[in-house]
């Protein structure tokens, strides 16, 4: 049986546009309520999937068999509704499994997250961010 390779994303429309409805309805949901908290957002592709970047990543979106998920790169350090993070065998990153009634049912939830992980990314990459570097 052939492998089918999975297409490469050159931008964040490109991976948005593969999506079927389902799961564009749910990740747009996301992204516009997200995307208006801070103007230093932006969104990328890297490892060919949709990141929400900001000083460094923040999350992303992705998709395996058992369908969408946004993963928060620093999700070890949030401290906000961890009982909505799955478990698996991760150290860094924990995610949430997107299905229509968990957005609509975990609105708040989420977006407590989402900010948890802007502190986390302000913590982390803030830091850097204010460096001044000089050459002897």
């Amino acid at each position: 049986m052939p492998v089918t390779k999975q297409p490469r994303y050159i931008s964040p429309d490109d991976w948005l546009d593969a999506l079927n409805n389902e799961h564009k309805i749910l990740v747009f949901a996301l992204l516009n309520q997200w995307m208006k908290i801070d103007t230093k957002l932006y969104l990328k592709i890297s490892y060919n999937t949709l990141f929400i970047y900001r000083l460094g990543p923040v999350c992303y979106f992705n998709l395996d068999k058992k369908g969408i998920y946004v993963g928060f790169y620093w999700g070890k350090e949030i401290t906000e509704c961890v009982e909505l993070f799955e478990t698996d065998e991760r150290k860094m990153i924990k995610i949430i499994r997107l299905e229509e009634n968990t957005v609509q049912l975990e609105e708040e939830a989420l977006l407590a997250i989402f900010l948890n992980a802007l502190d986390v990314d302000e913590g982390r990459y803030g830091k850097m961010e204010n460096r001044e570097f000089t050459i002897n």
